[in-house]
């Protein structure tokens, strides 16, 4: 009874180490990865956002593997800007709320929430295809309460590589 009992809970941690692993790197497959540019600023005067940033940047879509649509932005001057939204933000999607938070020193959860539109997202590899099978593609997003400031919208323009 013992040897069945220890075979079962061998067996069940087994299979819960191969499919965390394969969860792990799952989300690898779904993540894209490039660079563009924060540009188009209006009312962003405050902060000192103006003209155009270039950025490293990281997107998710909630497409793949079911996730929240996450994007962040890495300007060249440090920091981190992240967005985390529930829906899929396919191309020419309606303005959806998110989660906002930046890394200036330390990380801010945004007290605004912030409202985005993807504008244009266009599978450029294969041409035409499907965001299940895409290896490149370009995305460009409008987000409003940007970097937690009232008033204040951005464009973010990228080009984006699958990862892994």
């Amino acid at each position: 009874m013992m040897t069945s009992i220890f075979a079962r809970v061998m067996r069940s941690a087994a299979v819960l180490v191969l499919g965390g692993a394969a969860l792990l790197a799952n989300p690898a497959k779904a993540e894209f990865v490039g660079g563009g540019a924060l540009h188009g600023f209006v009312g962003c005067e405050a902060q000192g956002w103006s003209g155009t940033v270039p950025v490293r940047g990281r997107f998710r879509p909630a497409e793949l593997l079911g996730n929240p649509t996450s994007v962040t932005a890495f300007p060249p001057h440090g920091g981190a800007i992240s967005l985390m939204l529930w829906h899929s933000l396919g191309q020419r999607s309606t303005w959806v709320r998110g989660r906002g938070e930046s890394v200036w020193g330390r990380t801010y959860v945004w007290g605004q929430r912030p409202r985005v539109r993807m504008l244009q997202r266009v599978v450029t590899d294969p041409p035409g295809g499907s965001i299940n099978d895409a290896m490149e593609l370009t995305i460009r997003m409008r987000v409003r309460n940007f970097n937690d400031l009232p008033g204040c919208q951005a464009d973010l323009s990228m080009i984006l590589y699958r990862a892994g």
